[in-house]
C-alpha cells in the first residue's frame, strides 16, 4: 500500500496566500449604510421631540444625503454580486432569521422613505420650487402635516438598517473576533457617531453642534467600550 501526503488549504487558487470574502464594495456601502442610518434616526428622534427649528441641520439638511448614499450603496452591493441577475430573490424568499434578507427589505424600504423626507423640504430649500403635478402637491401637503408620523418607523427601520450588517457579519463562525452578538451595537454606535460628524460639519447653529457634539462623544466612548471585541 502506497502513503500519500495530502496537505490542504495550500496552492489553491484565490485563497492562497490570502482569501479575500468581500471585495471594495462591501466596505464602501458598510460605511455609506451606516452614515445614512444614523442620520435618519437623528432626524426621527428630534422631528418626534418637536425639535424641528432648533435642530434644523439634523432635520432638515443632513437627511438629503441618505437618498445619495443609500443608492451608492445598493450599487456597490449589486456590483458585489457573482449571479446579479438573481437579486430578486432576496425578496421572493422570506426568511425571518436571514440577517442578508432582513437587511434587504429594510433598505428598500427606506430608500423611499429618505426620498419622501427630503422631497418635503425642497419647497423651503427651493423657494420657486414647482411640482408641476397636482397630486405632488398634494402629497407632499400630506407629508409634511404626519412628519411627526413618518419619523416614527423611519426612526425604528434606521435602527434596523445599521444594526443588521453587524448581525450578518457576527454569524460568521470561522472568525472569533467576528462572531459576537455585540457586533450588532459596534456598527450601530458607529453609525450613529459618523452621521453626529456629519451634522456638525453641515450645521451652522451653535447650540445644535454642541447637543450633536455631545451625542458624537457619546458614542466615541460607547464604540471604546464595544470595540475591544
Amino acid at each position: 500500500m502506497n502513503e500519500e501526503l495530502f496537505v490542504s488549504g495550500r496552492n489553491i487558487p484565490n485563497i492562497d496566500p490570502y482569501l479575500n470574502i468581500w471585495h471594495w464594495q462591501i466596505p464602501i456601502y458598510l460605511f455609506l449604510g451606516g452614515l445614512a442610518a444614523g442620520i435618519l434616526f437623528l432626524a426621527g428622534v428630534y422631528t418626534i421631540l418637536g425639535k424641528e427649528k432648533e435642530m434644523q441641520a439634523t432635520v432638515k439638511w443632513a437627511p438629503f444625503l441618505v437618498p445619495f448614499a443609500l443608492i451608492i450603496g445598493l450599487l456597490m452591493l449589486f456590483l458585489d454580486l457573482k449571479h446579479k441577475l438573481y437579486f430578486w430573490q432576496l425578496y421572493t424568499t422570506i426568511r425571518l432569521q436571514s440577517p442578508m434578507g432582513w437587511g434587504a427589505w429594510v433598505l428598500m424600504i427606506m430608500t423611499p422613505i429618505s426620498i419622501v423626507w427630503s422631497a418635503s423640504y425642497l419647497s423651503e430649500v427651493f423657494p420657486k420650487w414647482d411640482w408641476k403635478f397636482e397630486f405632488l402637491r398634494t402629497f407632499e401637503k400630506w407629508v409634511i402635516r404626519n412628519r411627526t408620523y413618518i419619523a416614527w418607523p423611519m426612526a425604528i427601520y434606521a435602527v434596523i438598517l445599521g444594526i443588521y450588517t453587524g448581525i450578518l457579519l457576527s454569524a460568521f463562525n470561522a472568525r472569533p473576533l467576528w462572531n459576537t452578538t455585540i457586533l450588532g451595537p459596534l456598527f450601530l454606535v458607529s453609525g450613529m457617531s459618523t452621521a453626529a460628524a456629519s451634522i456638525i460639519l453641515m450645521s451652522k447653529n451653535h447650540v445644535e453642534r454642541k447637543i450633536i457634539s455631545r451625542l458624537d462623544l457619546l458614542f466615541i466612548v460607547l464604540n471604546c467600550f464595544l470595540s475591544p471585541i
